[in-house]
């Protein structure tokens, strides 16, 4: 699901009241409250009990191999047909062994069942994730820090969920049957109960995952009751660590649930399949609606651009067409349309091109290379600055007129010996030279200009 710009919203449904958390982005900057912002995209939980966390081996090493083995290894451990399960994983571990999954499963009947349970609430969330998910979402973010399993102990309204996690990852999870309705009246045979059960639950999952938990949080409803907190702690021989910097432990689920969809745009979502959100564009009618406003006026603007570049163009054919009647001597005698003056412009344009006398001009001068590669053989001459100009050439008003080309150099030389050697070369006729022509030297101690007219053979 891409979740774009729009607000995120984690909801709960708890003794038949709706919790609600909606986390906005502005820029990099996030921000998290209670309620319901209209417009916003609706994140939803399944419960611990409806779902299966697994974890896979995959002898891949690259993750865009995954989705081409995973279903088919994972099939035989399935209590469903895989076709009746949604499927969710995350990376674990890699090595040079492979890839470690954590898989997380729901029954697609259970997803079903969800999503018409919350229709009568009037929603219709666009993702669906899981409490245990949730949960591990939430510690992430307001303990984060430790890349060894902690637990998570949560106490909802008619169950309890008991997690393992590493960092983000559900490695393990369970679903208790006893939640903070059966605890409304103290009473110390549930408290010992709820201390035997979550003991016997956790031993179980830390045996069969090979794996002792660091550290132990609360959240839901267990800091609301002290006697089963302290229960617990006494069971599982190890203290709940506080977390004095997070919102209120009630809504981690709500929490976690924004806070997974922000970060893990391809996180865990069992909207999958026949079961995808059907209405991709509801939430965004109003943005839709602004797009195509926008559009309009866009198309406005460039209707009323397109009139005026017409304007500005056939403007610049009436002053060409007066202009080439101001050449030829003809008058207007009626304002013609614009249509007839730019064809009435090219027929005149053409005749003037038909009348125009061509003749070639091909001079045959040495050109700029020519004389550079013949300087370049005079021995202990280096050239300084080098000038070729044309002053003079033939034009349809003087037709016979000869091509003249200057060039001013300025070198110096390894002695004066050769300097003079060059001198005396460009007075006794150098082949490049006009002889006709005068040679203009300078000389300032180490430092000669010449100026010559070069040779015309046309």
């Amino acid at each position: 699901m891409d979740i774009g710009n729009s607000p995120l919203i984690g909801i709960e449904i708890y003794r038949e009241q709706l919790r609600a958390v909606t986390l906005k982005r502005r820029g990099k900057k996030t921000s998290i409250h209670e309620g319901v912002d209209p417009g916003g995209l609706i994140i939803s939980a399944l419960a611990s009990s409806d779902v299966l966390v697994r974890q896979l081996s995959l002898k891949v090493k690259n993750e865009k191999e995954i989705d081409k083995v995973r279903d088919f290894q994972l099939e035989p451990l399935l209590p469903l047909p895989i076709e009746e399960t949604c499927i969710c994983h995350k990376v674990v571990e890699k090595g040079e062994s492979g890839i470690q999954l954590a898989l997380i499963l729901a029954p697609k009947i259970r997803v079903a069942a969800h999503l018409e349970a919350l229709k009568s609430h009037g929603i219709d969330p666009e993702r669906i994730s899981c409490v245990p998910e949730a949960l591990a979402q939430f510690i992430a973010e307001f303990a984060p820090g430790e890349e060894i399993p902690r637990g998570i102990l949560h106490l909802g309204e008619s169950a309890t969920t008991l997690c393992i996690v590493k960092e983000a990852v559900v490695l393990a999870a369970h679903s208790l049957e006893m939640g903070s309705r059966d605890f409304a009246e103290e009473s110390i045979d549930k408290t010992q109960a709820f201390k035997a059960a979550i003991t016997k639950s956790f031993l179980a999952l830390t045996r069969k995952k090979g794996q002792r938990i660091s550290q132990l949080f609360a959240t839901g409803e267990l800091p609301s009751f002290p006697q089963l907190l302290e229960a617990a702690s006494e069971g599982l021989e190890m203290p709940f660590v506080p977390l004095p910097d997070s919102p209120s432990s009630k809504m981690a689920v709500p929490i976690g649930l924004v806070l997974g969809a922000l970060k893990e745009k391809k996180g865990i979502d069992f909207r999958q399949k026949e079961l995808s959100y059907r209405h991709p564009f509801l939430r965004i009618r109003g943005r839709l609606c602004l797009f195509g406003v926008a559009l309009f006026l866009a198309f406005i603007s460039l209707c009323f651009l397109g009139e005026q570049v017409v304007k500005v163009k056939e403007q610049e054919v009436s002053q060409e067409y007066l202009r080439l009647l101001q050449i030829t001597g003809e008058k207007e005698l009626v304002p013609l349309p614009i249509d007839q003056m730019r064809a009435r412009a090219l027929e005149i344009q053409k005749s003037q091109v038909s009348k125009v006398d061509l003749y070639p001009l091909v001079p045959r001068i040495p050109t700029a290379s020519d004389v550079i590669a013949a300087l370049a053989r005079e021995e202990g001459i280096y050239i300084q600055s080098f000038d070729y100009h044309l002053v003079r050439r033939p034009d349809p008003s003087k037709k016979n007129d000869p091509y003249r080309v200057r060039v001013e150099l300025e070198f110096c030389s390894d002695t004066p010996t050769h300097a003079r050697a060059f001198h005396e070369k460009l007075l006794e006729g150098h082949p490049l030279l006009d002889p006709k022509s005068e040679v203009r030297w300078v000389a300032n101690k180490e430092r000669y200009k010449v100026g010559f007219f070069l040779r015309n053979d046309s």
